[in-house]
């Protein structure tokens, strides 16, 4: 069997960046390394961790100050959750 086949579909990972913060380089070199990135707001974050897709890590990428806050407690709160408190979650 050669390795072309034996390769499995790429790992999926969400970015999540505060307003503003551009993410397409990044999700460009995620590619490069065999991840296939799906991107999302704050708010709408949770609800892209349930489904079909669930990425296997988060990345939270912080841009401006002002998102900080708002980074910080989405990792909280996915911590809190008993479906995603033991998946990675990566701060940027």
């Amino acid at each position: 069997m050669s390795e072309a086949t034996t390769r499995k579909a790429p790992r999926r990972v969400l970015l999540v960046a505060d307003n503003g913060t551009e993410v397409d380089s990044l999700r460009l070199r995620l590619a490069e390394a065999g991840y296939a990135a799906d991107s999302s707001d704050i708010e709408r974050a949770p609800s892209c961790l349930d489904g079909e897709s669930e990425p296997s890590a988060v990345l939270l990428v912080f841009g401006e100050r002002e998102g900080e806050g708002r980074l910080v407690a989405l990792a909280r709160r996915l911590r809190a959750e008993p479906s995603s408190f033991a998946m990675p979650v990566l701060f940027l």
